[in-house]
């Protein structure tokens, strides 16, 4: 079992896992920052580049089977799109906004 999970199951008490992440957030940023902004720009560009369009797609999929058919046809539009839509100026209809992401 992972650290992170043990802190999520609550095993480890609020204020070390507070420190944790910290600890982390500043570990992070320290590494945001290295080098000069060009260079930053350039590596997130080229790791978004490598990366995949798509990441833990099975557990996304496992999570939208778990909700009933019904709850789409409620939520989403006429197009049943659930990944986004495109409100050019704001004041589109979700029909008109799903619409304009497909077209």
């Amino acid at each position: 079992m992972s650290l992170i999970s043990l802190c999520e199951r609550g095993f480890i008490p609020d204020a070390l896992t507070r420190v944790g992440i910290r600890r982390l957030n500043a570990q992070r940023l320290r590494e945001e920052y290295a080098g000069d902004w060009y260079e930053r720009f350039r590596s997130r560009i080229d790791g978004l580049r490598s990366s995949p369009i798509a990441i833990e797609t099975r557990a996304a999929n496992e999570q939208h089977y778990e909700l009933p058919p019904p709850f789409f046809l409620r939520c989403l539009g006429k197009r049943l799109k659930y990944s986004s839509c495109y409100y050019k100026t704001g004041s589109e209809s979700l029909d008109q906004a799903e619409e304009a992401m497909l077209g």
